[in-house]
């Protein structure tokens, strides 16, 4: 229906920073759905860094896949919506989002990925720790 093509993916992964992919059914295709599994996946993932602000993401790309029964119920005005709540929950970072009808039945799949410049939170306390470590070393050492 709308196509997330090799130039969006080629925007996302030279966009630079830390990226993040994550993976999520919904039952509806609803903003409230698709922001609730995106900052669900940025705050807690099997698959990569858990812990990444929302906030903080420069450059996002979505990518719904649902089957015609889900899709019927998502007016086109619902994915320009959520692609400009995400832009706001952001910050203004840059959204790309495909579309993509599915055979048979079922919830609908979320693709995401997101870059950001800033850490996830528990690297970020690994830092302040190691930091703080190196610190007392040093007084330590003296």
């Amino acid at each position: 229906i709308r196509s997330f093509d090799g130039e969006d993916f080629r925007k996302l992964l030279l966009s630079g920073g830390v990226l993040n992919f994550s993976y999520a059914e919904i039952p509806s295709i609803t903003t409230e759905e698709v922001l609730g599994a995106f900052s669900d996946a940025l705050e807690d993932s099997d698959l990569m860094p858990s812990g990444f602000d929302m906030s903080k993401m420069s450059y996002v790309g979505i990518v719904i896949e649902a089957p015609d029964a889900l899709l019927a119920d998502a007016p086109i005005s619902t994915f320009e919506e959520i692609a400009r709540s995400i832009k706001e929950q952001t910050g203004g970072a840059a959204v790309y989002y495909g579309i993509y009808r599915t055979e048979g039945e079922g919830p609908a799949a979320v693709r995401m990925i997101g870059t950001t410049q800033s850490l996830p939170t528990h690297i970020r306390q690994l830092l302040q720790e190691a930091q703080a470590e190196g610190q007392l070393i040093g007084e330590k050492v003296q």
